[in-house]
């Protein structure tokens, strides 16, 4: 199984950002569409179901951080993987701190994730056709978490389809 833990943002909010996409940038290609944006904490690859039995329990144990809300106000795009994001000037704060905990866990499960400095975004866009140019609305999307979902990423020719297996209620921590 194909898979990686993650925030995603509440279905009207993932519309509201589908739709700000498609008008900024309405001849861009491979555009990710609204039931599969969400924030990656930790890309689990391709994992066997003791593995994920495994992160599961673990993540059932962990004392995870609070609800929170994130502004989204950002714009990027990495030339390399060619990906179009939508990110915060804000500090990763909250959502650093998940990440590090679904980071932890994975690599005691035995997975090794990116060690790269974690930046909270949604992709919009993977591999379009030509770097996308500045957006034509700046974006300002408060969008607000309260739970982290174990997805598997299920590939076929319509392209990827994202299921949730598990989700944990996030919530105050002991510390």
């Amino acid at each position: 199984m194909r898979a990686f833990l993650c925030l995603t943002p509440a279905p009207e909010c993932a519309l509201a950002i589908e739709k700000w996409a498609a008008s900024c940038w309405p001849n861009i290609s491979r555009r990710v569409p609204a039931a599969n944006l969400h924030i990656t904490l930790a890309f689990l690859g391709e994992t066997d179901r003791s593995t994920i039995m495994r992160i599961t329990e673990m993540m059932s144990e962990q004392q995870m951080v609070h609800e929170f809300s994130m502004l989204f106000d950002k714009v990027g795009y990495w030339p390399q993987p060619q990906v179009l994001w939508l990110g915060s000037h804000q500090p990763a704060g909250s959502v650093a701190v998940l990440a590090g905990y679904c980071r932890q866990i994975a690599n005691r499960a035995g997975i090794r994730v990116s060690n790269r400095q974690f930046e909270p975004h949604i992709t919009i866009a993977r591999k379009p056709s030509m770097p996308p140019q500045s957006a034509l609305l700046d974006p300002a999307f408060d969008l607000a978490f309260d739970s982290v979902q174990l997805c598997e990423s299920i590939l076929d020719r319509r392209g990827a389809r994202y299921v949730v297996h598990e989700e944990w209620p996030l919530r105050l921590t002991s510390a």
